[in-house]
């Protein structure tokens, strides 16, 4: 058995992983009205750092990094000393959000196996556009954080490279979770991967959303686990997933109830509710006419006028994610960790 790496393990392909990382995520404005945790740039090196370290344990071809107007992904190679390849996607770098969606568009273009994801879920709903079939390793370093989670790099590259290596098939590891289509009159979809929220806010500002005063109407996804951010209410009013309810439609204002949740970081809301039923996949739901701002996954992205119809539809087969969990749990199973130690790493 050859010693120094794994290639006889190798089907004599190239097999490649994705890092995309937001610079701007962990930093908006809700710090400056709640204590939220500050995800430094120092965190993300880091963080990068032990992903690549996984990787190149697992002896992943080629990792692919996005570059950033940060340098964060640069400042992660110092004093690296990898056996795979590194390569940069080639985006132009405006500091924008949209770097990320080309990144992810980048990345999937190259055939890479796994996405591995440094933000929030602004960040990942922007490389889920893009990201077609392939799976993501989603590593939290946002603010309000409903989808990607909270793990260490080493866990999330040591699961992004048994499954982009075939060390666990993808089929054991990732799970399928529903998304969010939106049409504004019609068009061309966009989505979310947490909740889409009608404000009357009537300019885009900082983007992020946490002035309950202002909500009208919001289709909200099922957290599985406790979350902070509007999915919290529902969490409160109907528990976790396996309550076999995928997520809520909320119509916000004097009425009915009022729900106290985490809405951000160190803010916790009393929010009056109108209405609160159970969606049901695949059925569309419209929302009242009205002017203001719609916002996707805690962040405003259009304008609408009340001539502008808007119409939100639950997806089950939605994004592709691997399980920390179950990844592991079959690698132990099929005895990959004993076999990898066989080889001189």
């Amino acid at each position: 058995m050859p010693s120094g790496r794994l290639w006889a393990w190798k089907s004599g392909c190239k097999v490649s992983v994705a890092i995309i990382v937001n610079p701007r995520a962990g930093h908006d404005v809700r710090r400056l009205i709640a204590p939220a945790h500050n995800v430094s740039d120092q965190e993300k090196v880091g963080i990068i750092r032990r992903v690549l370290v996984a990787l190149d344990a697992l002896s992943v071809s080629e990792i692919w990094l996005m570059p950033d107007d940060a340098g964060i992904s640069h400042k992660a190679l110092s004093g690296c000393h990898l056996h795979s390849k590194l390569r940069w996607l080639a985006i132009p770098i405006h500091g924008v959000p949209d770097d990320t969606r080309m990144a992810a568009k980048a990345a999937v273009k190259e055939g890479v196996r796994v996405l591995v994801t440094l933000g929030g879920d602004g960040t990942n709903r922007l490389v889920v556009r893009e990201a077609e079939q392939t799976p993501i390793v989603p590593i939290s370093t946002g603010t309000n954080n409903a989808f990607p989670v909270m793990m260490d790099g080493t866990l999330a590259g040591l699961a992004a490279g048994l499954v982009a290596e075939g060390y666990v098939k993808a089929q054991k590891a990732v799970r399928v979770r529903p998304k969010l289509e939106v049409r504004i009159n019609g068009q061309s979809p966009d989505i979310a991967l947490v909740d889409v929220m009608a404000t009357d806010d009537t300019f885009v500002a900082s983007r992020a959303i946490w002035e309950w005063a202002q909500w009208r109407e919001a289709v909200v996804l099922a957290p599985q686990v406790p979350v902070i951010g509007v999915a919290s209410m529902v969490v409160a009013l109907q528990g976790f997933e396996e309550t076999g309810a995928p997520g809520m439609h909320f119509l916000f204002g004097p009425g009915k109830d009022t729900v106290m949740a985490p809405i951000s970081p160190g803010l916790i809301g009393k929010i009056p509710i109108v209405s609160a039923n159970r969606i049901v996949p695949e059925t569309p739901i419209t929302f009242e006419k009205w002017r203001g701002s719609l916002a996707l996954d805690g962040e405003r992205e259009y304008m609408i006028s009340p001539k502008q119809s808007v119409s939100v539809r639950l997806l089950a087969d939605g994004v592709r994610i691997i399980d920390i969990w179950r990844c592991f749990n079959e690698a132990a199973r099929s005895k990959v960790w004993t076999r990898l130690a066989d080889f001189t790493l």
